[in-house]
C-alpha cells in the first residue's frame, strides 16, 4: 500500500518487484501510481518485465490529472503493444473524486474505471452524486467496466443532498463492482 514508483524506490527494487509479480501469474496485481512519468520511463526501458497479470493504473482526482496522467497511461499501453506486442490492462482510479471528469478522450482505451470519495478521518472533501453518475454513464456508453468503491467521509451529507434523484439508479451505481474482462 504505497506508490510503487516513488522516487525513493530504486530501479533495482522495481525490477525485483516486477519479477516477483510476473512469476505469480495466478495473482492479478494492480499497480496504481500518481507518478505516471516514472512508471512510463521505467516500463518503456524494461518492457520485458510486463506480464498480463500486472494491471497498470493512475489516480486522477480532477480533470487536470485526467488529462496529464491518463494520456501518458494510454500512450504507455500503445507503446508496449507496438514495441513488445503485449496487451496490458490499464485503469484510472478517480479517487478521491474532487470534480466532474470528462473521460471521453480516453474511455474507449481504458480497461477499468474506479470511483470513490475521500476517506480522511471525517475531513474528506465531498464527492457529488452528479459527478459519479456522469462517469458511470460514460462507462455504460462504452461498456468500460466501472467499480464504485465508496462515498467517503461525507456519505451522510451527500445522501442528504440527493433529494429527488432516481433511487434505483443510485442503488445500481453503488452496487456496480465490475472488473476488466480477460
Amino acid at each position: 500500500m504505497s506508490d510503487t514508483f516513488h522516487s525513493q524506490i530504486s530501479d533495482n527494487h522495481l525490477k525485483m518487484l516486477f519479477n516477483l509479480m510476473g512469476a505469480r501469474n495466478d495473482v492479478t496485481f494492480q499497480v496504481l501510481t500518481k507518478r505516471h512519468m516514472r512508471m512510463y520511463s521505467f516500463l518503456i526501458e524494461f518492457k520485458e518485465l510486463i506480464t498480463p497479470n500486472i494491471w497498470l493504473g493512475v489516480t486522477a482526482e480532477n480533470q487536470a490529472m485526467v488529462d496529464e496522467r491518463v494520456d501518458w497511461l494510454v500512450y504507455l499501453k500503445q507503446e508496449i503493444k507496438g514495441f513488445a506486442d503485449k496487451d496490458i490492462k490499464i485503469f484510472v482510479s478517480c479517487e478521491p473524486l474532487l470534480e466532474n471528469l470528462n473521460l471521453s478522450k480516453y474511455i474507449d482505451k481504458l480497461d477499468w474505471v474506479i470511483v470513490g470519495g475521500e476517506k480522511a478521518h471525517k475531513k474528506g472533501r465531498t464527492m457529488q452524486y452528479e459527478w459519479v453518475k456522469d462517469i458511470y454513464s460514460q462507462c455504460q456508453k462504452t461498456q468500460t467496466p466501472f467499480f464504485f468503491k465508496q462515498w467517503g467521509d461525507c456519505e451522510k451529507k451527500i445522501k442528504l443532498s440527493m433529494q429527488g434523484i432516481d433511487n434505483n439508479l443510485l442503488h445500481k451505481i453503488e452496487n456496480t463492482k465490475e472488473f476488466p474482462k480477460d
